[in-house]
């Protein structure tokens, strides 16, 4: 698979991305929830997640500058109970320059279009009104919060 936008390239991940994003996933500048582990253990998972059956359980897509072919974020959607979970990064020098919105807004539409019965959910920290903002410019409604996690639950409208 390989999306294109106007400014972004956005393909599979790949072994090499995990170097250049765990600083990032690891950081205590950026609020990730669950991002505590080692890179041993995201490449682990990586390898023990990718699997070629119908519907795919768990899917990183890197997201890389046309310009340039630097890695600037990613994408992850992981199956869970007739649901994808999305969750989404920008590394910071690289927020608040559309680059999300210009990412998810081609991805949505190919994940819809490959499994058109499944919701697409995303948890959102309180504290996180960026990304808020950005789910609701996707056609994301917020349902619930959910206070074990300090989050919001959003689901994907369909169009």
């Amino acid at each position: 698979m390989l999306l294109q936008t106007t400014r972004l390239i956005l393909r599979p991940f790949q072994l090499q991305d995990y170097s250049h994003l765990h600083a990032h996933h690891t950081s205590t500048i950026e609020p990730h929830p669950n991002q505590e582990t080692t890179l041993f253990d995201e490449l682990d998972l990586f390898m023990s997640e990718t699997s070629d059956t119908p519907i795919e359980k768990y899917i990183q897509i890197a997201i890389v500058l046309k310009e340039n072919q630097t890695l600037i974020g990613d994408i992850t959607v992981t199956y869970r109970n007739q649901s994808f979970a999305l969750s989404f990064a920008t590394l910071p020098e690289f927020q608040r320059q559309g680059y999300m919105q210009e990412a998810l807004l081609t991805f949505l539409p190919y994940l819809e279009k490959r499994y058109p019965t499944l919701n697409i959910i995303c948890l959102v920290p309180k504290n996180n009104p960026s990304s808020q903002q950005l789910l609701y410019n996707l056609n994301f409604k917020q349902t619930q919060y959910i206070s074990d996690f300090d989050c919001h639950l959003y689901i994907r409208q369909k169009e």
